[in-house]
Parts: C-alpha cells; structure tokens; sequence
C-alpha cells in the first residue's frame, strides 16, 4: 500500500466512524513538545494544538466532523 497522506486517513476513518471528532486539545506549545520529545513534528504540534472553538465548528453537510475539524487546520 505504500505511504498515504493524512487526509486519506481521516477519510478512511470517516468511512468506518463518521461520528469521529477531536475530544481532545494542547493548550500549551512548550508542555506539548517537552512531554513527546525532539521526534515531534511541527505538523503533530500544529495539529494538538487545534483549538475547541475550530473542533466544534459544524461541518459542511456530507463531511465527517474529523474531515472537517482536520480541513480548519490546514496550514
């Protein structure tokens, strides 16, 4: 199968659990990246650090609220 982008992870997961959201959010930048170490990716960082207002948002009608939360974050 070889390497797949994020987005069709979250696309596969919307298929299997479409209900899937966010629960959880960083709220700090520094604490995030001292708890998981040097190996963090700046992408992991941006991605934790989603806010709740961002994750809670509505999605568009027929996008699966991760595809949706994922698709605000996009930077």
């Amino acid at each position: 199968m070889g390497y797949r982008p994020y987005e069709a992870l979250l696309q596969a997961l919307a298929q299997v659990a479409p209900e899937l959201a966010p629960t959880q959010h960083a709220e700090d930048e520094e604490k995030y990246k001292a708890y998981w170490g040097e190996g963090i990716t700046e992408r992991e960082v941006a991605e934790a650090l989603l806010t709740k207002k961002q994750a809670q948002n509505a999605p568009e009608p027929g996008k699966p609220p991760v595809v949706a939360a994922y698709e605000g974050n996009k930077t």
